[in-house]
């Protein structure tokens, strides 16, 4: 028999609302969104013009099976004819750095003063022994 936890389902109404107030954060920038379904699903969709032969797409929806309702987005976007390889490449990257995590603040001296509170306790411990 195997136990474990079952992941529920996330409601429609709840996926509906998450995504509206992702529209609506669009909106407040002046960004026209649309929201529809595809089946169960509701997909939220903005496309703008880019210049290029085709608008740039960008796609929204949750994962209704997952708990958390992580949203899946899927970006669409043909360069301008004639765009020069390098201006390509730093327009991906910049969207590459906006998702990526951040690390964690550096704080200088906090290896140093983690290690001394180590070294210390060590040493307390050794003193009780």
């Amino acid at each position: 028999m195997t136990t474990g936890h079952i992941t529920q389902p996330v409601s429609r109404n709840q996926a509906d609302r998450h995504l509206a107030a992702v529209a609506a954060a669009f909106t407040g920038h002046g960004i026209v969104t649309h929201l529809s379904r595809i089946g169960d699903v509701p997909v939220l969709t903005i496309e703008e013009p880019s210049g290029g032969p085709e608008p740039t797409t960008i796609s929204i929806n949750p994962d209704l099976s997952a708990r958390g309702l992580p949203l899946e987005c899927t970006f669409l976007w043909t360069p301008v004819p004639g765009m020069p390889p390098k201006a390509i490449a730093d327009a991906i990257i910049a969207v590459l750095n906006a998702v990526r995590p951040r690390p964690a603040m550096h704080r200088p001296g906090a290896e140093e003063a983690s290690s001394d509170d180590s070294r210390a306790r060590c040493r307390s411990q050794a003193r009780r022994r």
